[in-house]
């Protein structure tokens, strides 16, 4: 099992969120009324992240580096 390292919800929905993990960070689709879909964003060990909606990027933490993601 891999550790989550953040969690938050995506732009705010309630049915979407945004998990980091020492492995990647992921959108994971809530709703348990039928197949939950994930979607890998990012690629790395993520230290942690932060979503400015008013720009509609995530910034993502590795080690010492900060990436902008476009949502």
């Amino acid at each position: 099992m891999t550790p989550i390292t953040g969690l938050d919800f995506y732009k705010g929905r309630d049915d979407v969120a945004i998990v980091g993990t020492e492995k990647r960070l992921m959108a994971v689709e809530l709703n348990t009324d039928s197949v939950q879909n994930a979607e890998p964003i990012f690629d790395a060990k993520v230290d942690g992240f932060y979503e400015d909606t008013q720009v509609g990027l995530l910034y993502v933490l590795v080690g010492k580096a900060v990436f902008g993601v476009k949502l």
